[in-house]
């Protein structure tokens, strides 16, 4: 009987408490609207073509080829944009030539993909495309490597979370994320026996192709100030490699008495062990600054704003923004690029931010229509191509999903 109430208040509770939150949004729409702003300098990729939606993914990547800025990778589907992913309708990925706005290949379709981070698809090279798959006679996760010069696929047997160049990548379980986080998981298994706990982090080597085990959730737990016992939906996510590629972050997050507990922890690969750096504060976004530092956005003694976290003696700096939540990449060394979440008018906006002074300047507002929330909304997600001259963003326009271009010249 406790694990029936525990379900219900984990799952129904909260679709009943999305209604009443998708009410109040509507209201305070109709109340606050104001017209929109028309007038940027920006261009859509792909307008007028035969897929309703482009779309690139989450914020840590760049569809940019690191070497070439005119040559891009995206999601394109045919999907209605405001529904959540059905396992049978498969998005495109799409390789672009920006300078004459044509589609060079599509490379493959794939049904393993959600809106926020379409198929983990970006760059390892700039020769080397990688993405992930599902395996339906088999029914497993997977991800596939694309050459665009000698036109080949490779296999590997793990999905990919996040990958350091050509040499390695991290996998989590994103069974385990379509229970406790479904805008992050595949809906293609059916999974309601899956054990949470069973959940690991997995590297596999791209030279040899060697596979091991990093760290398991429940070793994790136990660092925890929690019992084990007591906690309930536990889930890996939101994996970063530092810049040299010798450590990476992620998320640990899980229930303790129906209250969310966060936490972020370093995983040391030379060291082959794991830390945690914030325990119990509420950590959303971050990115990585140099192989020391992290720029983060989080709830910290009850202050939610953009932090530096030092990782030698792991203290933290508060920037003073005065931002919400939002999703940062660094431009260069003075400066990083977010977003916020929608206001009351349902405007996103895009913003440019000094590090040292925390100065801000709106690059952008955009709209997202009210019936874009929670699964199925569509974050800017921005990241600078390697020039930092252009950035780009996921938006909504005429009632589709639109990747978008945006100068930056003579905006720092």
């Amino acid at each position: 009987m406790k694990k029936i109430i525990k379900y219900y208040l984990n799952h129904h509770v909260s679709s009943i408490y999305l209604s009443i939150f998708q009410v109040k949004i509507l209201v305070n729409y109709l109340i606050s609207k104001k017209r929109r702003p028309d007038t940027y300098q920006i261009k859509s990729v792909m307008q007028n073509s035969s897929y309703i939606n482009t779309f690139f993914g989450y914020y840590d990547k760049s569809p940019f080829n690191p070497s070439n800025s005119d040559l891009i990778i995206f999601h394109a589907n045919n999907c209605k944009p405001w529904k959540k992913p059905e396992p049978e309708k498969p998005t495109s990925i799409i390789l672009y030539d920006l300078n004459n706005k044509i589609i060079l290949k599509e490379i493959t379709r794939t049904n393993a993909w959600n809106w926020q981070q379409g198929s983990r698809t970006f760059w390892l090279n700039d020769s080397e495309v990688i993405y992930n798959q599902f395996d339906r006679q088999n029914k497993l996760y997977y991800s596939e490597i694309y050459n665009i010069k000698s036109e080949t696929y490779r296999k590997n047997p793990l999905p990919v979370q996040d990958a350091y160049k050509d040499e390695y990548f991290i996998s989590i379980s994103y069974e385990a994320l379509n229970i406790t986080r479904p805008d992050y998981g595949y809906r293609c298994k059916k999974n309601k026996d899956l054990d949470l706990f069973s959940q690991k982090l997995l590297f596999t080597d791209l030279k040899s192709g060697k596979i091991d085990i990093l760290c398991a959730v429940k070793d994790v737990l136990r660092s925890t100030s929690y019992s084990v016992e007591k906690i309930t939906y536990p889930r890996f996510n939101h994996v970063s490699i530092s810049p040299d590629g010798k450590r990476f972050v992620f998320l640990l997050r899980f229930y303790h008495k129906f209250e969310l507990k966060h936490y972020l922890v370093l995983y040391d690969l030379e060291k082959n062990n794991s830390e945690i750096l914030i325990e119990d504060q509420m950590i959303s976004h971050y990115c990585w600054l140099d192989n020391n530092n992290i720029l983060l956005w989080g709830v910290i003694s009850k202050k939610g704003d953009y932090y530096i976290l030092n990782l030698e003696n792991q203290k933290l700096k508060c920037l003073d923004t005065g931002l919400s939540d939002g999703h940062p990449s660094m431009l260069d060394d003075k400066n990083f690029i977010t977003d916020t979440y929608p206001d009351k008018s349902r405007l996103r906006k895009l913003l440019l931010v000094n590090l040292s002074t925390s100065k801000k300047k709106i690059i952008g507002e955009f709209l997202e229509p009210v019936k874009y929330i929670s699964e199925t909304r569509c974050d800017l997600h921005p990241h600078p191509d390697p020039e930092k001259q252009n950035v780009h963003i996921d938006r909504i326009v005429n009632g589709c999903r639109a990747l978008t271009i945006i100068s930056l010249k003579d905006l720092k």
